[in-house]
């Protein structure tokens, strides 16, 4: 990557927003570690004089604030021009991304977001892929709880099973998660935008199973998402549909889909041609049987509310606005935990658990979102990345090094038979 003139290691857009503030201040704690120069960014000069507060007096000469608008693409392709990494917390990302990526592949500057909104993920693949892996720019969108625990922790699981079972076939990998947390305002904004475009019909229709596979590759094997219980072999409790499989699933299958198309190891592979990808929320057998039902009846029924302003609008009123979230208390006594249950054809089991306590929506996907961001600033984990750009996933770009970040930020990971 050409880094001249790079005088920003990391810019953040969207610092004003709820999750923001957040990946701000964990930026600065960082940049005060590494010596790392910080530039924020947002629409709000008041917010963000507020948010001045917060940057150390002795670190003020390397951190800048900037008031720019989306729409201000001269001031934001100047901006990006000094920087090497954007990070995009500015939601919906659906409006936020098609300004800022095409900036960030022209200026040579690698990109990272948190946004869940596969269907604009899959606009950008078909618009920027090809020349994003011309310019040599990563562009890593869904760095947050969706989808960084469920595309690792694949990736995790096949390398740990090409180490310990290399001949034999993979034949599924199950991610059930456990969670505890609340939604921020600018999640529920997403949400209600994909609803009013219609593109919720994309993101949980079965015929959008590889929405997200690389082009002209062969595609991964895929399951119909879940609409009830299932029994998980090797699983303790059973599976419910979870809320963010329809999005994790498709980011997998890409992963999938790049690694057959790229992964110079030939046996790890072939692994990832092989196995189908299944995703659930851990319950016990009376919750499962009672919610699973529930939850799969709403996966049913959200494409009807699609494109009916009227009641969305209703809907809406009700909800948190943007730049609201759960308390700091709330956000403390969250947890996640996932574990992959992989499977061979001769019944082998292997499982991968990754954990850690604070809210998913917030303080983990802060967590992913700032550990992806130092795997593109750092020069002692940059280098450790294999030279792989273009619109790509966090598990195919980063692999073990975000790993290891994460590590040293508080997950816990575990691999063992089961």
């Amino acid at each position: 990557m050409n880094s001249f003139h790079k005088s920003i290691d990391i810019l953040l857009y969207g610092a004003n927003g709820f999750t923001g503030k957040r990946t701000l201040k964990v930026l600065l704690e960082h940049a005060a570690k590494e010596d790392l120069r910080i530039a924020f960014a947002g629409r709000d000069p008041k917010k963000l004089e507020e948010l001045a507060e917060l940057i150390p007096p002795n670190r003020r000469h390397t951190v800048e604030s900037v008031a720019v608008e989306i729409h201000q693409t001269h001031a934001l392709t100047e901006l990006i021009r000094r920087s090497r990494v954007v990070v995009n917390t500015a939601g919906p990302f659906v409006r936020t991304g098609p300004v800022l990526i095409p900036i960030c592949i022209a200026e040579h500057c690698d990109y990272l977001d948190i946004t869940g909104e596969t269907p604009f993920v899959r606009d950008m693949i078909l618009n920027y892929d090809d020349v994003a892996r011309r310019n040599e720019v990563r562009i890593i969108p869904l760095c947050g709880f969706d989808s960084v625990p469920s595309d690792l922790g694949t990736y995790l699981s096949v390398k740990a099973w090409t180490e310990r079972y290399p001949h034999e076939i993979l034949k599924r990998i199950t991610g059930l998660f456990q969670a505890k947390g609340g939604v921020n305002g600018g999640t529920l904004a997403s949400v209600y935008d994909m609803l009013e475009s219609g593109k919720i019909t994309e993101v949980l229709s079965n015929r959008h199973l590889n929405l997200l596979h690389a082009t002209n590759t062969p595609s991964p094997p895929v399951s119909q998402d879940w609409y009830g219980p299932r029994r998980v072999p090797g699983a303790k409790n059973w599976g419910v549909p979870f809320f963010m499989s329809p999005i994790n699933s498709r980011v997998v299958r890409r992963t999938q889909s790049l690694m057959m198309q790229n992964e110079e190891n030939p046996v790890f592979r072939v692994h990832f041609g092989e196995f189908i990808y299944e995703e659930g929320l851990a319950l016990t057998a009376p919750l499962a049987f009672f919610l699973g039902p529930i939850i799969g009846l709403f996966f049913k029924a959200a494409p009807l509310l699609s494109g009916r302003k009227k009641i969305l609008d209703a809907l809406w009123k009700k909800l948190p606005r943007p730049g609201s979230g759960p308390s700091e208390e709330s956000i403390r006594n969250g947890f996640f935990k996932i574990e992959h249950i992989a499977e061979g054809g001769s019944g082998t089991r292997l499982v991968t658990q990754i954990s850690s306590a604070g809210d998913p929506g917030n303080h983990i996907t802060v967590q992913c979102l700032v550990q992806s961001a130092l795997c593109l600033t750092l020069e002692n984990r940059r280098k450790k990345l294999k030279p792989r750009y273009g619109v790509i996933t966090p598990a195919f770009a980063l692999g073990e090094t975000l790993r290891d970040g994460l590590e040293d930020s508080g997950f816990h990971f575990r691999i063992y038979e089961s």
